[in-house]
């Protein structure tokens, strides 16, 4: 599910991409205990049948010389090969991903930190969430996880996209754009807890870019709570990840829904520099109408515009009665 859930479904969650095609191999019980002969005879089957990213959330501390030989194989089959580095925090090597042409993948928390219980070492390529992530579980269940296990399929997802996008590509080639663009975190260059950093779908996928602009958060003034046949005035934060200031940022809410009425659609935001957030100089005005069923969801739009004349397109959704004081920067 984190890897390639599908989108735009209104239902449970969205993958990293969401058109991946998934070929499950099992290869662990119901208690995610197994073999290393099972994990390999899985790693031989996927490769022989095509597969182009291997995503191994499993691990052990032993070496074995046959996972090594059935890793080297998938490679040399051209599969991207990503595994988790363990929960322990320790930095005991782990197999498969201490193993050569594994990128082996660490968790950091919603802070950008590294997760408490994230392996380190030597063997550390990428970082990814792994602190509250939620994901499938059978029956069209959802829920939380922490771990690699979780990391490891949103590097495994990205992998995918990148193929996709550059379906000519060697595998050793998308290694690379995944730790080019990674975001770095901790000591400058690779480091044992990051390795060369945090995935970024966006830099892996486009390239570094001047000046990103999106939807932060949203602010309810006065009590908090929009209300169905309430005029509101909101106020909406604007965040910048591209690599420079942002200048002279402008925006303009708008939304299809029947029930709304938007009275003061645009914000001013001045500069915003590299990882700013910046809540809007002008409050938004909106009117919930009368007729508005009540717990109803409003999906609104922001149009986000710098000098340069760079739009940026955004969405969000608010409940109607939901309590919006303000967010968590």
């Amino acid at each position: 599910g984190i890897a390639g859930a599908g989108t735009n479904n209104n239902c449970g969650i969205a993958g990293v991409d969401w058109q991946a095609k998934i070929m499950p191999v099992k290869v662990l019980n119901e208690q995610g205990i197994g073999t290393v002969f099972n994990v390999c005879e899985g790693i031989y089957f996927a490769a022989d049948c095509g597969a182009k990213v291997l995503n191994l959330s499993l691990g052990s501390y032993e070496y074995s010389a046959f996972e090594d030989s059935a890793i080297s194989y998938a490679h040399s089959s051209g599969c991207v090969i990503i595994a988790a580095a363990g929960n322990d925090d320790t930095n005991q090597p782990i197999y498969p991903g201490s193993l050569e042409n594994v990128i082996c993948v660490a968790a950091t928390n919603r802070n950008d930190r590294k997760a408490t219980f994230s392996n380190y070492g030597t063997y550390i390529d990428l970082s990814a969430p792994g602190v509250g992530i939620l994901s499938t579980l059978p029956h069209n269940q959802y829920t939380y996880y922490n771990g690699t296990s979780m990391a490891t399929p949103m590097v495994s997802g990205l992998a995918s996209l990148l193929i996709a996008a550059n379906p000519l590509f060697t595998s050793a080639e998308i290694e690379s754009l995944l730790m080019t663009y990674a975001d770095d975190l901790g000591e400058p260059g690779w480091d044992e807890y990051f390795g060369y950093g945090r995935i970024n779908v966006y830099k892996s996928l486009f390239g570094p870019s001047p000046v990103v602009l999106g939807y932060y958060g949203a602010t309810v003034l006065g009590d908090g709570v929009a209300t169905t046949g309430e005029t509101f005035k909101m106020t909406i934060s604007v965040l910048n990840t591209g690599d420079s200031t942002a200048y002279k940022v402008k925006a303009t809410l708008s939304t299809d829904d029947p029930y709304i009425s938007i009275i003061q659609d645009f914000s001013r935001y001045g500069d915003i520099p590299r990882d700013g957030i910046v809540v809007g100089i002008d409050t938004f005005t909106v009117q919930f109408r009368s007729n508005m069923p009540k717990d109803h969801r409003v999906r609104f739009y922001l149009t986000i515009e710098d000098s340069v004349g760079i739009v940026f397109a955004d969405g969000f959704m608010i409940k109607e009665g939901e309590y919006l004081p303000g967010f968590i920067a």
